[in-house]
């Protein structure tokens, strides 16, 4: 956050370089800056593995050139969305290029803001438009989300979900993080054996033999896709 695209202001790229070299772990940075292309090399030489930047802060051209230097750097390309803002066109047209598509669910800016519960059915009709331009990415949802809205939002469509109050917003951040993996493995739980109930697999053993439905996963996301189309 720069303080002009949106109210606050958050830590830069040095912060994320500094970091950098005492884990190992993906870095996920939202540019919720403007004029990203100003300084989209900052956060390359930062070694981030994931940037996305915001449709509202870049023109085609912009996030074309963008894309170019990000993927010649190895790094994942990612856009994002305002709660009001519709995909523009043009991102349609590089889909292709793009591993993320951020929906947010707040106005960006504040910590702690409440869920728009408007935003469900957009991401249920973005996933559903990109599932049918054969899209191969993954929708983030980002804003207000906890252990309430989870399986919510993962039903829209999300398959990258960031809590940022829900984990820090309260002294005990392991309890926090349990709650809402437990919320994330119901969710996908439900969804993997709605589809072995589709394509006529036996459930009623898996729901006893809970580590079998990670190994379907796999096998079944194909037609979790063609769900998700329908």
């Amino acid at each position: 956050m720069d303080g002009h695209f949106v109210p606050n202001r958050t830590f830069f790229s040095d912060t994320i370089k500094n970091l950098r070299r005492i884990t190992s772990l993906p870095f996920d940075a939202h540019l919720m800056i403007e004029e990203p292309i100003h300084h989209i090399q900052d956060y390359i030489d930062a070694r981030c593995d994931i940037i996305s930047i915001h449709v509202e802060a870049c023109n085609k051209n912009e996030f074309t050139e963008i894309n170019e230097r990000l993927l010649k750097a190895g790094i994942s390309p990612g856009i994002a969305l305002n709660p009001d803002t519709a995909i523009p066109p043009w991102v349609y047209e590089c889909l292709d290029t793009i591993d993320v598509v951020i929906v947010m669910s707040v106005n960006p800016g504040f910590a702690g803001q409440k869920f728009i519960h408007e935003t469900l059915y957009k991401m249920t009709e973005i996933s559903k438009s990109l599932r049918q331009h054969n899209y191969r990415g993954y929708i983030e949802a980002d804003g207000g989300i906890d252990a309430t809205n989870l399986q919510q939002v993962f039903d829209a469509g999300a398959r990258i979900i960031v809590a940022g109050s829900a984990v820090y917003g309260s002294a005990d951040i392991n309890l926090n993080l349990i709650q809402l993996r437990h919320k994330a493995n119901v969710a996908l739980e439900r969804k993997l054996l709605d589809l072995a109930t589709a394509k006529g697999i036996r459930t009623d053993w898996m729901k006893t033999r809970k580590h079998i439905l990670i190994p379907l996963a796999n096998e079944l996301r194909v037609e979790d896709e063609l769900h998700a189309i329908k």
